[in-house]
């Protein structure tokens, strides 16, 4: 069993491969898509699916990617260690949780931060994260949201929106935006002196 251990634990790319297929469930995914979610070049993909492949992490199967059929790589779910190794990879979600203020300060000025859904463990809202701000840096957001999916393993469903536009949405009782602000969440910065509240 500490032979299993030692490989699975061989530094952040495979942890994130882990944690991909983890947060994922039954998915297929094709190791394209693998390297895209994870953000790890495609030789280290090939090795790490390899080896969590011969430890029972993963099995293959055949997938559809882009219009053709190719091997995939999915989730076994009869794999001994599972459940603590999906304990283990979902207990530092509090630490990745905790830089997104310092992560996203340097997008443009930052008016309001909340975050819901996986952030907070759940797996029932319709949304995960709100950014409100100005000068916001549009590219550079969407490719920080991307660092922050690979270390999650997961999508995040979000709304990036200036000012104007979000007190216009909040105002017109906006479904996404109401979803966020009605169920649990959690504001990591206000610097709107809580005026989005109702």
């Amino acid at each position: 069993m500490n032979n299993t251990l030692d490989l699975l634990f061989g530094g952040p790319p495979r942890v994130r491969v882990m944690r991909l297929f983890i947060s994922n469930g039954g998915a297929v995914f094709a190791i394209k898509e693998v390297v895209k979610r994870s953000k790890i070049p495609l030789s280290r993909a090939g090795k790490e699916l390899s080896l969590l492949k011969n430890v029972g992490l993963l099995k293959q199967k055949q997938t559809i990617y882009k219009n053709r059929k190719t091997k995939g790589w999915q989730l076994n779910d009869e794999f001994h260690l599972l459940k603590p190794l999906s304990l283990l990879l979902s207990g530092d979600r509090p630490e990745i949780t905790r830089k997104l203020v310092h992560l996203f300060k340097p997008m443009g000025r930052i008016r309001l931060l909340i975050i819901s859904g996986i952030f907070l463990g759940r797996d029932d809202s319709r949304a995960d994260l709100l950014v409100v701000g100005d000068a916001l840096k549009a590219p550079r957001v969407e490719t920080l949201i991307k660092k922050i999916e690979a270390e999650l393993g997961r999508e995040i469903i979000y709304a990036v929106c200036d000012t104007e536009e979000f007190t216009y949405r909040l105002n017109a009782y906006d479904r996404f935006i109401r979803d966020i602000l009605d169920y649990p969440h959690e504001t990591l910065l206000d610097k709107m002196g809580g005026q989005y509240k109702t």
